[in-house]
């Protein structure tokens, strides 16, 4: 039997996204030993992303920003939490006159810790400064490249479901914070003359827009593409891995260390499954906690999911689930 893992940085005593696949690969076979398992560590799509396949390169002209190439892409990089939009617009830049062809850029999602939604509030259209005060002029430098902006988060930036409706309703962000946000962001979409599109809604209504507070939205005016973090993450693993073997495993695996409904439509867990769907075989999750029902479940694509007993029993977790789908004959 072969068996995928694919795996986020989680447990937190596993380290880095490549650790954790191997730590949980080895349970496995600790459990059962009498299978082919493949396992790969996944970068989670926030702009530390690259470091989980390789040392940042600096980027000419980019202090702050540097990028990795994998599967023949340049992925952008920063050790901060969210990239500087004047210097993730002079990384680009300078990319794009060095010819570079494909470049992807890790937008992340919303940042929902309170420093995060304090910064937010106090600078809600930050993200704009990657413009650099000429939209227009960055469109045009980037016009030979194919920006892909990875995003882990299907919240518009705008409309009823918007960024400033959700940090005000899930997250408790002050709701007069949250309207001067959305008003902020309005003013920036009405200047611009934002309209739906031909073949869909209009930019600040696109799915996954407000990922990177915003970010996301304004590198989708310049040409970018927006789409789920781990449908290139996962091949970038593949492309590193160099190995592993995908199209004729009989189980899919995805690790994470909690399981919600951002998970199940445009993370980890939702590629894992469209792959398993796609070769006829089931997929499984293991994570720390899961806020899904059984419907949630099956509508992700998913034959079980399986959370940790008690905190810090990974071991005995993994055990149980290699004995359920892998017994030994």
């Amino acid at each position: 039997m072969r068996i995928v893992i694919a795996a986020h940085p989680w447990p937190a005593e596993a380290g880095d996204a490549w650790a954790a696949a191997g730590l949980v690969q080895h349970l496995w076979w600790q459990a059962t030993d009498e299978h082919r398992i493949d396992a790969v560590g996944v970068a989670d799509g926030t702009p530390s992303s690259a470091l989980t396949y390789a040392p940042l390169e600096p980027v000419d002209g980019a202090e702050g920003v540097g990028a990795v190439r994998v599967g023949g892409a340049a992925l952008l990089g920063t050790e901060a939490e969210r990239f500087d939009p004047e210097q993730l617009r002079r990384a680009l830049v300078s990319l794009a006159q060095a010819g570079e062809k494909r470049i992807v850029v890790p937008a992340g999602g919303l940042d929902t810790s309170s420093p995060g939604m304090e910064r937010l509030a106090a600078d809600p259209v930050a993200a704009v400064a990657v413009w650099g005060g000429d939209e227009r002029g960055l469109r045009d430098a980037l016009g030979a490249v194919d920006l892909e902006v990875l995003v882990t988060t299907d919240v518009p930036l705008l409309g009823w479901s918007g960024m400033a409706g959700v940090l005000a309703g899930d997250y408790r962000m002050d709701p007069e914070a949250a309207q001067r946000v959305e008003a902020a962001w309005y003013g920036v979409t009405a200047d611009r003359g934002d309209s739906p599109m031909l073949l869909g809604p209009a930019p600040h209504e696109a799915p996954g827009s407000a990922a990177g507070d915003g970010l996301a939205y304004c590198l989708a005016a310049v040409g970018g593409r927006l789409v789920p973090a781990s449908s290139v993450l996962i091949p970038m693993s593949e492309a590193v891995a160099g190995g592993a073997d995908y199209d004729t495993a009989d189980l899919f695996v995805a690790v994470v260390p909690a399981l919600d409904f951002a998970q199940a439509d445009r993370g980890l867990v939702r590629a894992i499954s469209d792959r398993a769907a796609a070769a006829g075989v089931p997929a499984i999750a293991i994570a720390g906690q899961s806020a899904l029902g059984r419907r949630d479940v099956m509508a992700a694509g998913l034959a079980s999911v399986h959370t940790l007993r008690e905190p810090g029993t990974l071991e005995a977790t993994v055990r149980a689930v290699a004995q359920t789908w892998t017994p030994v004959r």
